[in-house]
C-alpha cells in the first residue's frame, strides 16, 4: 500500500469500475465529473475490482492516472477501508463500494437506476442513507430490478435475455444509465460539496 500514504484532506474517492451495464456511471458523465472536482482542487482516488470471475465487472475506458491516484486491483479490504475513512466523499453507482463506505462516516454520493435507492442505502448512525447523497435515474423505469417485469421487458426490448450474462457489459450503456447524465451528476455534486465542507 506505499501508494496510499498521501490521502489526507480534500480526497474523493470514485468507483472506477463498475458491476454491470445498468449499474454505472454514464462514460461521458463521468470524465466531466473528474474534470470538474479536478478544477475544484480535490485530490481523486480511484478504486475497484476488476479481477473478479464474473464476466459483468469491468473498467472504464479512462487514464485514470492522468487525474488522480489509481488503486484499481491494488487494495485489500482493510486498506480500503481505511482510505474511505480518510476521504471527504466516496463516489459510486450502487454496488459494493457504497457497502464498504457504508461501514465508515464518509459521506456517500451514489448513483442508482435499477435498485430503489432506499432499499439499499448504508444504516449509520441508526438511520438509512445517513450522510447519503443520493442520484436516481430520472427515467420511468427506474428501479426496475424491483419491479421485475419492467426488468426483463427492458431486456427483451434489447433483444438479448438469452445471452444476458453473457454480453452483460458488452450492449452498451442502458436508457437509465444514459439518463444520469453529466449536468445531473454536476449539479448534484455541487449541492453535496457545499454541504459537506
Amino acid at each position: 500500500m506505499g501508494k496510499t500514504k498521501s490521502i489526507k484532506g480534500n480526497t474523493i474517492v470514485i468507483s472506477g469500475t463498475f458491476s454491470g451495464r445498468r449499474r454505472k456511471f454514464n462514460d461521458k458523465a463521468l470524465l466531466d465529473m473528474i474534470i470538474y472536482l479536478k478544477s475544484c482542487g480535490y485530490t481523486l482516488v480511484f478504486v475497484g475490482l476488476t479481477k473478479l470471475q464474473e464476466t459483468r465487472y469491468g473498467v472504464y475506458n479512462i487514464n485514470y492516472d492522468k487525474y488522480g491516484l489509481n488503486l484499481i486491483n491494488s487494495l485489500t479490504y482493510a486498506e480500503l477501508l481505511k482510505i474511505i475513512d480518510e476521504a471527504s466523499l466516496v463516489i459510486s453507482p450502487d454496488g459494493g463500494l457504497i457497502h464498504i463506505a457504508g461501514l465508515t462516516d464518509t459521506p456517500i454520493m451514489g448513483l442508482y437506476t435499477i435498485i430503489n435507492e432506499k432499499c439499499v442505502s448504508p444504516i449509520r448512525n441508526n438511520k438509512i442513507g445517513y450522510k447519503c447523497y443520493n442520484i436516481k435515474a430520472p427515467i420511468h423505469c427506474y428501479s426496475c430490478y424491483t419491479k421485475t417485469n419492467d426488468f426483463y421487458q427492458c431486456l427483451q426490448h434489447e433483444g438479448k435475455v438469452l445471452q444476458f450474462l453473457d454480453s452483460y457489459n458488452k450492449l452498451g450503456d442502458a436508457d437509465c444509465v444514459l439518463s444520469i447524465t453529466s449536468d445531473v451528476i454536476i449539479d448534484k455534486l455541487k449541492e453535496v460539496l457545499k454541504e459537506i465542507k
